[in-house]
């Protein structure tokens, strides 16, 4: 409805002596609605009333009817009504409940939804409309504007049917209201039935139901003119345009029902709105009842497709509970075998309870068992009748309710009769299986009446030895004594599910599964995980709300996400903040204190931060365990308490007034400082944060530089990135008081800020930062710092050369300075540097490991040892010194978790996954390199992550599965392209056209081949531009062009030669074959020897206990071909 005039009540008009009118809602044809207050209650409904202009004794009765048939439903997707009355001065009236949120005719108008949203609404009105067949009801007037969508009470997405005004009651007898052969309900949305007078049946429903979901998956009505008359000459011909010619990409199931509900014959219609929207979901596949989400590995932009071309996002899919589903399908294997548990999913409200329940229900219609569903709620003023979910299974919809009827009024009935009607029940369940095994589905089982699950006992009972499975979710926290009691009385025979939150390969999984081509950085990751706090349904809402600001942009077949303050929808907040109006004031107040304080505290410092009694905040504080908004469990070391969730804690600090926010950071402050003192960097980041709360921006900035630098230190880059974007803000706001922060601390900031735009991803910008740095460095020692990072942002740009050379140019620099453990440290990055361009000896590595080893000023410096140690180790492994490079390894690995250095120890496990690969050790080589992914994802850094995902798709692919291999691949890829690192990128290049070849695309790995030998002479990547160039031989021998890959091989041996390479056997053995294929036997004799020699020193320097199956076989063929040449 649309407000088109001043409202025609006054506003504080007072309506049957308690309802206060506030505002005006809308006006539609015939009646007007207003937000009023209910000043007993405390609350505001909605009251509606007829137009003066439409106040006939004919419209009073159609008003009657609506208040009527609204009574009659109680269902959570109808409107609720609260009240009926007449008023003297404005005569009948009907009270509601207010809605939140628009109409799906609105929704629908702002754009064409994503068809798995469509469907999810579509079930939810074809449930409210079937509740009402139910009763007897029909609708009669079904169209989007009469649907309205808002939020439940447990955060979920809701949509509510409203306007019954035209509803017919087939229980009672016509009341002469409707003339006969008049048109009742709007044009376009009528059956054929109704447009030719005949009375509306719930086949007419049907119908109606099957525009709306034609509208909402094409975008178009399927009968329309240019007028009302033009609408029915469509409609009596029965003839429109294939939803496919609309929208190409529609499933069969959707199109099925779609022409199922549109067909002229009531008869041939569907036979329920139920049966419908079965139809509309496919006879196998679940409701999607609750926003979880899809694949394990979502499809990735790699693998492009029409879909993901132009679908927009995918909320509607599932990810994780490994555990739970192997379990649930265990259990439904194990059914027929005897009797089954009682398998109850538990959890609080969005955790995927439903979603779970289905999947289940999916896999047993794939086994050909029947699936029964029913559902449970307990809304104010709205709860089904007691058995009514078991009643609403069985199949006779039709079934009398007279008073002979073994399930009639059982509330009122003694234990005899009572049992003798479960007997009925059941058996009328298990006789719609036919044999077949049966699973019946429940949600919301706390809901339950004691009657319910006294019924749901005998149905397990006495049906589960004869193959029924009973499903249910459950929210126990919710529940009242009689599931509490049932529960704890049933423990023996429950398989109870407890669901958690996603962690952060979940959030990272949903992500790329609804967001198909999405790049999400482990930090982004990781900040969605905290704003969501693992809640499947707080993170959808979340996802929502970043397209909506554009913060989540969809470019091409990928999407981009730019992460600012993250907002809380109103759906996620609604969530938590009925627990919290439960809290009394003063301990409200109480928690106001804790969440300024943050996700977790300590109860001390809320006593004088607060200034109350220890007793005052401990009874608060019990107030907020008791509800669930507090807990003292899994609590970090050194705090009391923790909020359940950082939804709550956000909840109550986003809706304090912000001077109250200011007055408690300042106290806040003021405890802290007297606690911890304010000179240790390690609570840095806390002052930071709450002195850009209260706005005191020197403060701030000092605090934010400190907290940075020091988390960057730790190798925290999470941390470290947040407290200096708080620093830059901290600065802005100071230039715009024309005021700055200490010069030193400028710099200092400038060399974090730069050091972590390189590791995050942001070379150029980190380039700009550290020259800044340099330029205003105060001191030698902050300037040096800087040019060592600006050498690391070289390299991370693939300018391997020049970022040794920088990082040299800083080593002579801390020399001239004397400060010898910056000299160290620049001559380690140097020797990285130069080493990955194949410019350095072991020698200078054995020189620099002693150097490291001893102590500089009065301490030893480990950390500079476990540098020093790696670079030895991977210059080891490259030759094939597998034995030595373990020994390395496991020292410097030891060193760096010693001192904290974790990309210190990343790269150690890298290196040892690659040994193991080497050695032949596939398994083992992969159990590594998921390690690593795992590290680099925690560490934050991009080159690491992509560099983590390249070298385990390069372990696919040996391992024989090219095709995941070179999906992994491409997801490196994507990173190095978008950081801007060219080395790596023509490396990761290198290794998916191995991929290319494993899988037996041999043209298209000689085009990215050749493309990636360019790349990485370019960058000075000696090592892999030989890879390329042996790979080349291999591709073009295998297509049977010897001239060239003689070429490629001998390209390789000379640039493999030229750092020892431990693959060099294979490119003088691929280079002694090719000369063999053309009559060379001369060239082919010494380059297999050459490979033999190389063979036969790296099988002797293989480590203890490690396989030397592949160099044998290598061996075998070297030898054999031998024997095949002549000596001379």
């Amino acid at each position: 409805m649309a407000v088109e005039s001043a409202p025609t009540l006054p506003p504080e008009a007072v309506i049957g002596h308690r309802y206060v009118i506030r505002r005006l809602i809308g006006r539609g044809g015939m009646g007007e609605v207003y937000a009023a207050a209910r000043p007993h209650l405390g609350d505001e409904v909605a009251l509606k009333r007829l137009l003066p202009s439409q106040d006939t004794v004919a419209n009073r009765q159609r008003f009657a009817i609506e208040a009527q048939a609204a009574a009659h439903i109680r269902h959570p997707n109808v409107v609720r009504l609260f009240d009926y009355g007449v008023d003297d001065t404005i005569g009948p009236y009907l009270v509601m409940e207010l809605l939140e949120g628009p109409t799906l005719a609105a929704i629908h108008d702002a754009g064409r939804l994503p068809l798995a949203q469509a469907l999810e609404l579509f079930t939810g009105i074809c449930a409210a409309v079937e509740a009402g067949h139910r009763r007897g009801i029909v609708h009669r007037d079904l169209k989007p504007a009469n649907v309205i969508v808002t939020t439940a009470d447990d955060g979920r997405q809701l949509v509510k049917v409203l306007d019954f005004g035209l509803a017919v009651d087939q229980r009672i007898a016509d009341r002469g209201i409707t003339t006969p052969g008049t048109m009742i309900g709007t044009v376009a949305y009528m059956a054929p039935e109704q447009t030719d007078g005949r009375s509306a049946s719930p086949a007419s429903d049907v119908f109606a139901l099957g525009v709306v979901l034609y509208e909402l998956v094409t975008g178009a009505l399927p009968f329309a003119g240019g007028s009302p008359l033009e609408t029915l000459m469509a409609l009596s011909g029965g003839r429109y345009v294939d939803p496919r010619a609309l929208a190409p990409e529609l499933p069969d199931p959707v199109v099925a029902a779609i022409t199922a509900a549109l067909q002229r014959d009531p008869s041939d219609r569907p036979a329920s709105p139920e049966r419908l929207a079965q139809l509309a979901l496919g006879d196998d596949a679940p409701a999607p009842a609750a926003p979880l989400v899809g694949t394990a590995r979502a499809r990735r932009a790699g693998a492009e497709t029409a879909v993901t071309r132009t679908e927009g996002p995918s909320f509607t899919h599932f990810v994780g509970r490994a555990r739970e589903v192997e379990l649930l399908e265990r259990t439904l294997a194990e059914t027929r075998a005897g009797r089954p548990p009682l398998v109850i999913i538990t959890g609080d409200a969005g955790l995927g309870k439903s979603r779970l329940a289905e999947r289940l229900a999916t896999a047993a219609r794939r086994r050909g068992a029947l699936v029964l569903a029913g559902r449970f709620y307990d809304y104010v003023g709205s709860r089904p009748p007691p058995l009514e979910t078991f009643l609403a299974m069985i199949a006779d919809r039709t079934r009398p309710a007279s008073s002979d009827a073994p399930w009639a009024a059982l509330d009122e009935v003694g234990a005899g009769q009572r049992w003798s009607a479960f007997a009925a029940i059941a058996d009328a369940l298990a006789g719609q299986a036919a044999g077949r095994p049966l699973v019946i589905v429940l949600d919301d089982l706390h809901c339950a009446t004691r009657l319910d699950l006294e019924l749901l006992d005998h149905v397990h009972r006495t049906l589960g030895p004869r193959g029924t499975l009973v499903v249910a979710t459950a929210r126990p926290s919710d529940a009242g004594p009689d599931f509490a009691t049932w529960r704890n009385a049933r423990a023996a025979e429950l398989l109870e599910l407890p669901l958690a939150g996603f962690g952060e390969a979940e959030v990272r999984a949903w992500m790329e599964g609804a967001f198909h081509g999405l790049d999400i950085t482990p930090i982004q990751t990781r900040q969605l995980l905290r704003a969501s706090g693992g809640n499947p349904f707080a993170l959808v809402e979340l996802a929502r709300a970043l397209v909506t600001r554009g913060e989540l942009v969809q470019l091409g077949v990928g999407w981009r996400l730019e992460l600012g303050d993250l907002p809380q929808p109103p759906s996620v907040a609604a969530m938590v903040v009925a627990r919290v109006d439960e809290l009394a004031p003063t301990h409200r107040a109480v928690l106001e204190y804790a969440a300024v304080l943050g996700d977790e505290f300590r109860a001390a410092t809320v006593v004088a931060a607060s200034g109350l009694t220890e007793a005052a905040v401990d009874d608060a504080l019990d107030a907020g365990v008791g509800l669930r908004l507090l807990s003292e469990r899994e609590v970090s070391v050194g705090n009391d308490l923790r909020f359940t969730s950082p939804l709550v804690r956000q909840c109550i600090y986003d809706r304090m007034p912000s001077r109250a926010r200011r007055r408690i950071h300042r106290a806040v402050v003021d405890a802290l400082a007297a606690i911890y003192g304010t000179t240790d960097d390690r609570f840095a980041h806390v002052f930071a944060s709450h002195h850009h709360a209260i706005g005191a921006w020197p403060e701030a900035f000092d605090f934010a530089v400190r907290a940075a630098a020091e988390a960057l230190t730790r190798g925290d880059l999470d941390l470290a990135h947040a407290a200096a974007a708080q620093a830059d803000a901290a600065a802005r706001e100071l230039a715009a008081l024309g005021q700055a922060g200490a010069p030193a601390a400028v710099a200092r900031l400038e060399r974090v800020a730069g050091t972590l735009a390189t590791a995050l991803g942001d070379p150029v910008g980190g380039a700009a930062r550290l020259t800044r740095a340099i330029a205003l460095a105060p001191t030698r020692e902050l300037a040096i710092d800087a040019q060592i990072e600006l050498a690391r942002n070289l390299a991370a740009r693939g300018e391997l050369v020049a970022s040794g050379d920088a990082a040299l140019a800083a080593a002579e620099a801390a020399a001239a300075a004397g400060d010898r453990g910056r000299h160290l440290l620049a001559r380690v990055a140097a020797a990285d540097y130069r080493g990955r361009a194949g410019l350095v000896t072991l020698d200078v590595l054995d020189e620099l490991v002693a150097e490291c080893a001893a102590a500089v000023g009065d301490r030893p410096r480990t950390d500079l040892e476990a540098r020093a140690l790696l670079m030895r180790m991977l210059r080891h492994q490259k030759a094939g010194r597998f034995a030595d490079a373990e020994t390395d390894g496991r020292r410097a690995r030891d060193l760096a978790r010693a001192n904290g250095l974790l990309e210190i120890e990343l790269r150690v496990v890298a290196s040892l996954s690659a040994i193991r690969s080497e050695a032949g050790d596939v398994a083992g080589s992969q159990r590594f390199a998921e390690q690593v992914l795992a590290m680099a994802r925690r560490l934050g850094d991009r080159r690491r992550e992509g560099i983590a995902l390249a070298n385990l798709g390069e372990g696919y692919v040996e391992a024989g599965d090219p095709g995941r291999g070179q999906q992994l691949l491409e997801d490196a890829l994507r990173i190095f392209v978008a950081i801007g690192d060219r080395a790596c990128e023509g490396d990761c290049r290198v290794n998916l056209g191995r991929a290319q070849l494993a899988g037996g695309r041999v043209e298209a790995a000689i085009a990215t081949l050749t493309e990636a030998a360019a790349m990485c002479a370019r960058s000075s990547r000696v090592e892999y531009e030989g890879i390329a160039r042996m790979l080349l031989g291999e591709a073009r021998r295998a297509k049977g062009e010897p001239a060239a890959a003689r070429s490629d091989f001998a390209a390789a041996v000379e640039l493999l030669g030229r750092i020892d390479h431990n693959n060099r056997w294979r490119a003088d053995l691929g280079l002694a074959q090719t000369a063999a294929d053309q009559g060379d036997p001369a060239a082919a004799r010494a380059a297999a020897a050459s490979a033999h020699a190389h063979l036969r020193a790296l099988r002797a320097r293989l480590a203890p206990g490690t396989s030397a199956e592949r160099l044998d076989a290598a061996l075998a063929t070297a030898t054999a071909l031998l024997a095949t040449l002549p000596t001379t």
